[in-house]
């Protein structure tokens, strides 16, 4: 497998390399143009030209040219007369032209991504026309971009070339049918930093949680859920404290008919009490999403600038960039680091001024923590303007007091910190979670948060949960007693890399690439669900699964599922024991 392109919009410090990839491919591989000492073959009408670029690692591989309606001129005005020029210019189309790929990539969809890309920036400019001048070898290309061709032809040196125009609407529609398949397979494996999504339309993230395939999402199959083990989503293995299920179990028909508190003021006072923060900077809401959206509906707009890592839990990305809209900017977690947050480059992009910075500690999907007081450190110099949202979904797992930042986001200006229920406490079926933030910021969610935000056997359970703070500690640390001794069986089965979060998961890479997604089929064929980590990073190639750590029986499944799956495509030595 090739490794992932990156798609983004040339600088002027990327013309030299253009130049010369226009050499190699117009003047050596064509002979459009004669060969040149330089080897460096510029546009002759360069000024206004804009470039979009796909590069392999620091290599360009590809690039196509724009030309907006505001340049001096459109380079296909030298070809035409006098009369036809301004009719062209008074239609103010966009040109589009060189389409250039270097040789040894062209099947790898590099030229899709680039024609894919262009037609993505021209909609976000309201571009309503396109011209184009097509050689007869890709002439088919740009018919499936709706483009139309004319009966004006262009001689270029040994090449011929036909005049094509369209809609810019239309060929966008006309390329997402022509190139739908391909499109699904390229954006699990391209690092795109154009600026908007890579999808214009798409309403939800895709999770975990295939199991209810085979429960039922109607819940028709019920009685099956006993016999599936559900480790591609990360829920607590263990009960929820005894109290919560004596509470909600004493009088089921009240809870149903009953509203409750219509500001969870008695969840929000125990978790004051619970956590040594004022309440008024708790704000809670029905599970971290909820307030992640409330928030960001209040926040953000399309023309908000925001930094994420990559990888990172993948409802940020959909929220941040098909639901708002907002530019986004990734800052990469390197595997040949582990992952690991790397604080001198979070410190450095801080200083680019962005409205929201959202940061997941630990990590998800990866289990990387980062020391608490070392990322204060690095956070406390973000601008006043930059708002950082942390997430502490998994924080109890790692077992070490002053893990949080809670305590100290509620005293800063611009750091908010937003914590679950459901993972560490079992109650993820009950949707309860809240934030900590700033007096302002805090006022200003509150201020924008429905009545009834939290269920009535929500409220509930939270409360008697952290009523209950010994109950959680002993399972948070038997889970990382039962992730140490799966991540070793998992080793134990061919010396694959196993990495262990400091959460209530482990990560499997298998050896061979774009093999993830066979495992994970593999795996369910047995009843045990794992989490194929490819859509979240292209650095993920294909080789990542993501195991959700289990009781014992489960974890035996899980182990004689992997051993399964992994002899069936002939992964294991054929003497391998099943590790005990």
């Amino acid at each position: 497998m090739p490794a992932p392109l990156t798609i983004r919009m040339a600088t002027q410090d990327d013309r030299p390399a253009i130049y010369r990839l226009r050499h190699d491919v117009y003047a050596d591989e064509l002979a459009q143009y004669p060969p040149n000492q330089d080897r460096l073959l510029p546009d002759l009408d360069d000024s206004g030209n804009l470039y979009i670029i796909a590069q392999d690692g620091d290599t360009l591989a590809g690039f196509i040219s724009i030309t907006p309606p505001t340049a001096p001129r459109l380079f296909i005005e030298r070809y035409l007369d006098e009369s036809a020029a301004a009719e062209l210019n008074a239609e103010r189309p966009f040109e589009v032209r060189a389409l250039t790929v270097r040789r040894d990539i062209r099947a790898t969809g590099a030229a899709s991504l680039l024609m894919y890309a262009l037609l993505r920036w021209l909609a976000t400019q309201g571009a309503s026309s396109v011209v184009a001048m097509g050689r007869e070898e890709v002439r088919g290309m740009y018919a499936r971009l709706g483009l139309e061709p004319t009966d004006r032809h262009i001689q270029a040196g040994s090449q011929k070339y036909v005049v094509m125009n369209g809609q810019v609407a239309v060929a966008e529609a006309k390329f997402d049918v022509a190139y739908r398949s391909i499109l699904d397979r390229l954006e699990q494996s391209v690092y795109w930093e154009m600026g908007m999504p890579f999808r214009p339309h798409a309403e939800h993230c895709l999770h975990g949680g295939r199991s209810f395939d085979a429960i039922g999402t109607r819940f028709d199959r019920l009685g099956t859920r006993g016999q599936i083990i559900t480790a591609d989503v990360l829920d607590a293995w263990f009960p929820p404290a005894p109290g919560v299920v004596q509470a909600l179990a004493e009088d089921i028909p009240w809870l149903c008919h009953t509203s409750p508190p219509a500001q969870a003021d008695g969840l929000v006072e125990q978790i004051s009490a619970a956590r040594e923060v004022a309440e008024r900077n708790i704000v809670v809401g029905a599970g971290s999403s909820a307030l992640m959206y409330q928030a960001a509906a209040r926040w953000l707009s399309p023309r908000s600038r925001v930094l994420l890592t990559l990888p990172t839990y993948g409802e940020y990305p959909h929220l941040i960039e098909k639901v708002v809209g907002a530019q986004t900017d990734y800052l990469r977690l390197d595997p040949a680091q582990d992952w690991s947050l790397n604080l001198d480059e979070l410190a450095r992009a801080l200083r680019r001024n962005y409205d929201l910075v959202v940061l997941v500690n630990p990590a998800n999907p990866t289990g990387r923590y980062t020391d608490a007081d070392q990322l204060w450190h690095v956070l406390r110099s973000a601008p006043p303007s930059t708002t950082v949202w942390v997430d502490e979904a998994y924080i109890d797992y790692v077992g070490t007091s002053g893990a949080s930042l809670e305590r100290k986001a509620a005293l800063s200006g611009n750091i908010v910190v937003c914590k679950t229920m459901s993972k560490a406490y079992a109650l993820s079926g009950l949707r309860a979670a809240y934030l900590v933030a700033p007096d302002q910021l805090a006022t200003n969610l509150r201020r924008w948060s429905p009545p009834w935000p939290v269920a009535l056997p929500s409220q509930i359970a939270a409360v008697r949960a952290l009523q209950d703070p010994d109950h959680y500690a002993q399972y948070w640390h038997a889970t990382a007693t039962a992730r140490h001794q799966l991540a070793s069986r998992l080793q134990a089965l061919a010396a694959w890399q196993v990495t262990e979060a400091q959460a209530n998961f482990v990560l499997l890479r298998i050896p061979s690439e774009g093999t993830a997604d066979r495992m994970r089929q593999l795996c369910e064929d047995r009843g045990v669900f794992v989490r194929d980590l490819t859509p979240l990073s292209p650095d993920f190639r294909g080789q990542w699964v993501r195991i959700a750590v289990k009781d014992p029986a489960g974890n035996d499944r899980i182990v004689t599922a992997v051993r399964a799956a992994a002899d069936a495509m002939a992964l294991l030595p054929p003497d391998r024991n099943e590790p005990q």
